[in-house]
Order: structure tokens, then C-alpha cells, then sequence
């Protein structure tokens, strides 16, 4: 063991008073690395402790807090870039994403957003009130943005982001533009030239598939299918053949007869539907579409429902002419002109779109060659 080496003795004359720990007598560490006197204390700012650091990012040492203080001016548009530092900035549209269920979902960035914009779009002001009320957010200026005043309002929104004002767009829950107002605003802006920044946050569609099960390598979102049982019946017939993950929204009263439609439609498919998502009581029921429809006509869901469900098996490259009639038959079934349905299924098959529509016009009961043995 290395011997202890005697230290050299303390000037009397100028004792080093020993509940001082900032200044020793011979610090050999530089004043930044000095041990921190509140590192173990209680943080008294516990509900900051998640969210970056902004009094920092305006030039405020890290915990001191400002509230008193003005938020900072919004910077200048910034070209579509995200700035590294205080957003929002002015003259840029913040595509905001909201919890779906769960609160903590939302994150800091977010947060600031919202709670410094000029202005929120909101699809429902009443509850996007009382949704930044219990984020504790107040004070900020909302404007109804609604799929029936969406044509009459982006004018004035469109008038703000020319005035150098952060607009924020948010919906009910998730993600503004999947399912909801939002689409059209932002494509509006672009032609216009304002930055437009998406700030991610939950989304039912991603949730959903993710936890599934099924594929989510390659998926087809259909949102809301048509309400009427005709019309629905038909889009699910065009998708009979869709050989990626399906996924779509539903309300609760119509749950049960879009099941029965996907049943006749598509078959007895791998299925999960999720409600409830991110809540206390998520539920996924499935695996099936029969097992998910004895469980909802014996229990009533509740609440909006996303469903996802396996796609079709591929259809086989060999040329069958039968097979392939009847493919064709159930595309134009299902609302496709015999064109599209050519050219559908030419794209799944490998086969030639034109032999494809000459086999729609054949006479019944013969059998075109087969297009490979042509010379």
C-alpha cells in the first residue's frame, strides 16, 4: 500500500474556515467541477424536470427560473428548417401532435409549442380547452378548424402566418392530417411559402399496428370506411386482393357491421382490434375476424376503435386463366372499371395488363393461351 504523504502545514495566520467548502486551500479541480452543495437537496422545480431547459436556451443559467419574464420574441421564418433553439418561430405553421389517452404522452417540445404560439387551430375549441387547461396551458387565442369551416377559416389562419405569427394546428387526439383537419392547411401554407413543422406525437394508426402483431413492414391505411353498408361492402371488395396489413378507424355503433363486412368481404383474417389506446383499460381483441365478432355482439364497445388486418395471400404468378377471370371478376364486383381492374391486377400478378383485359373479353367457355407460349 502506497504510503499516506504528510500534508503540507496550514498558515495559521489565515485558517481555512471549515463550512466554506467553495474556496479550500489548494483546490486542485477548476471551479465548474466543484461539487454541487444542492445535488442531493429536493428539486423544487420536480415538474421541469423532463422538459429541456429553457431559460438556459435564453441565456439564463440552467435552473434559474424565469416566469416572471416575457417569453422571447418569435424568431424570423426560418425556411422550413427547425431552429436548434427557441421555437416557436414566427410566420410557421406547427402541425402538433395531442395525447390519444394518456396525458404524459405529450412531450416537452410540444408543450412549448402550444404554450407559445400566437395562435391554436382547433378542431373542437371546448375540448382542446380544457385539454390545455389541465396541461396547464392558458391564455392562448383558439380558433375553431373543423371539416365543416375548414374552406372559410384557412384564409385567416393563412393571414396570420403572413403577419410573422406562429400558428399551432391540433386535433381532438393524435396527429392533425391522419383522419382529421389539417391536410388541406398544410399544403395551403407550402403553395404559400410558410415553413410547416410537424411535431410527432401519438398517433391511433401507428399505435395500433405496431402492437398488433401483424406486418407493419408495409401497411394500407383506409381511415373511415364509407358509413353505409353498400358503399363500405364495395371498398372492402376493391381491397380484397391488398396484400399489405390493413388498417382502419371505426366508430363504436358501427364496429360489429363493418366485422361482418370484412367476414363476407375478406374471410375469416388474422385481426386485432384496439380501443382504448394508451388508457388504464387498452384492450387488443382478436386474433381473428370471427373471434373479434362473437366477442364485440356479446360486449358493446366502447369508444373509437382502430382495426388492423392481415392482408391477402399473394396471388400466384402461374397463368390460370380461371383463377384469373375470377379475380377480375371480383375487381370489377367491387366498383373497378374493367380497365383498372386489369391493370390491378397486372401489377399483383406480373401478368400483362393487356392480356389481363383481353381475358375480361374472352367468350365464355373458352380459354386464351397461355400469353407465355407466344412467340
Amino acid at each position: 500500500m502506497e504510503s499516506v504523504k504528510s500534508a503540507e502545514p496550514i498558515d495559521p495566520v489565515d485558517p481555512v474556515e471549515p463550512k466554506d467548502p467553495v474556496e479550500p486551500v489548494e483546490p486542485v479541480e477548476p471551479p465548474a467541477n466543484a461539487p454541487d452543495a444542492d445535488t442531493n437537496a429536493p428539486d423544487t422545480n420536480a415538474s421541469d424536470t423532463d422538459a429541456p431547459d429553457a431559460d438556459a436556451a435564453n441565456g439564463a443559467p440552467t435552473g434559474e427560473r424565469q416566469e416572471h419574464q416575457p417569453p422571447p420574441e418569435p424568431r424570423p421564418a426560418t425556411g422550413g428548417k427547425a431552429p436548434d433553439t427557441a421555437e416557436p418561430s414566427g410566420g410557421t405553421l406547427y402541425v402538433v401532435g395531442t395525447p390519444i389517452g394518456n396525458l404524459e404522452d405529450l412531450s416537452p417540445r410540444s408543450r412549448r409549442v402550444l404554450e407559445q404560439a400566437d395562435c391554436i387551430a382547433c378542431e373542437d375549441t371546448r375540448h382542446s380547452g380544457l385539454l390545455l387547461n389541465r396541461l396547464g396551458i392558458r391564455g392562448r387565442r383558439l380558433l375553431s378548424f373543423h371539416a365543416h369551416n375548414e374552406a372559410a377559416r384557412m384564409p385567416q389562419l393563412l393571414e396570420a402566418l403572413a403577419s410573422g405569427e406562429a400558428v399551432a394546428v391540433i386535433s381532438d387526439a393524435g396527429l392533425p392530417g391522419i383522419a382529421d383537419p389539417g391536410e388541406g392547411l398544410v399544403a395551403a401554407a407550402r403553395r404559400n411559402g410558410h415553413p410547416v413543422i410537424c411535431i410527432p406525437g401519438p398517433c391511433a394508426l401507428t399505435t395500433a399496428l405496431v402492437s398488433s402483431g401483424l406486418p407493419s413492414g408495409r401497411f394500407c391505411f383506409e381511415g373511415f370506411l364509407p358509413a353505409r353498408g353498400g358503399p363500405r361492402r364495395e371498398r372492402l371488395g376493391a381491397l380484397a386482393r391488398e396484400e399489405r396489413t390493413l388498417v382502419f378507424y371505426e366508430a363504436p355503433h358501427r364496429l360489429v357491421a363493418l366485422l361482418e363486412d370484412l367476414l363476407s368481404q375478406l374471410g375469416n383474417r388474422p385481426l386485432q382490434v384496439a380501443r382504448e389506446l394508451t388508457k388504464r383499460h387498452e384492450q387488443q381483441v382478436g386474433p381473428t375476424v370471427e373471434a373479434a365478432l362473437a366477442h364485440f355482439r356479446a360486449t358493446p364497445p366502447l369508444g373509437e376503435c382502430t382495426v388492423v388486418v392481415g392482408g391477402a395471400e399473394p396471388v400466384s404468378l402461374c397463368w390460370d386463366p380461371i383463377a384469373l377471370g375470377q379475380e377480375l371478376a371480383a375487381l370489377v364486383a367491387g366498383g373497378l372499371s374493367r380497365r383498372e381492374a386489369a391493370r390491378t391486377l397486372a401489377e399483383r400478378s406480373g401478368h400483362s395488363r393487356r392480356e389481363l383485359y383481353a381475358l375480361l373479353h374472352a367468350e365464355p367457355g373458352t380459354v386464351p393461351p397461355d400469353p407465355e407460349g407466344d412467340p
